[in-house]
């Protein structure tokens, strides 16, 4: 199971106190890793929990930016740039 489908089985459980540590610990890591948009959809995430309103909605959202950032990691991995 990937990330994003952990998150949605997380939140399916109605396990929101485990679902906001690991949107913590995603956000730190996108931030770290230079993964802005899954640092800022995580953000997004985590104040929706806070809030409890459109949660489903940014969880959507943050589901598509993680699928989105491993695809581009998958292209690059396999097609490495050449010497510079």
């Amino acid at each position: 199971m990937g990330t994003g489908a952990a998150l949605g089985d997380m939140w399916a459980r109605g396990d929101v106190e485990g679902l906001s540590h690991k949107v913590h610990d995603l956000k730190g890591s996108g931030a770290t890793l230079g993964a802005l948009s899954v640092s800022a959809a995580s953000a997004a995430l985590e104040q929706a929990l806070r809030d409890d309103h459109d949660v489903d909605a940014a969880l959507a959202r943050l589901q598509q930016v993680l699928n989105a950032t491993l695809q581009a990691l998958r292209v690059l991995l396999a097609h490495p740039p050449g010497p510079a």
